[in-house]
């Protein structure tokens, strides 16, 4: 998620720059209120992308696993931490002990681990793109 973070702050500060420069005659009061409001909205997209993460997770662990023990997992997870770099940096072990009650729970930490690199390695190659 520190590679969306980067990616965000970027283009907010792009944008802003941009504002700056088109908007010489404008009042600072209104300039700042303009700079917030790209804030907020990299905060939302950040809080989306985290979700949507959380939403992947949630299915992965899901299969052959009744309602409450997924939902027992995704809280522990989430008190963990369950966003793509707190989950790459924590070791297998410790992920399974999170999921632990999850049905095929092996298997879903080999699943999550993987994706998690895939997940990694897309927003690297993403965020290349956009920066050239």
């Amino acid at each position: 998620m520190k590679y969306i973070v980067i990616s965000i702050i970027t283009v907010t500060t792009k944008l802003t720059s941009e504002l700056l420069l088109s908007s010489r005659n404008c009042r600072p009061d209104s300039i700042l209120q303009r700079c917030l409001s790209l804030v907020q909205v990299a905060v939302q997209l950040l809080c989306v992308q985290i979700h949507r993460y959380q939403v992947l997770v949630s299915l992965m662990l899901s299969s052959q696993t009744r309602d409450q023990v997924t939902a027992a997992a995704m809280l522990k997870l989430q008190r963990h931490g369950c966003t793509v770099d707190v989950i790459a940096d924590t070791s297998d072990e410790v992920l399974g002990q999170l999921i632990y009650p999850v049905g095929f729970w092996k298997v879903s930490v080999y699943v999550t681990t993987f994706s998690v690199q895939k997940l990694k390695h897309e927003v690297l190659k993403a965020r290349d793109i956009v920066q050239s």
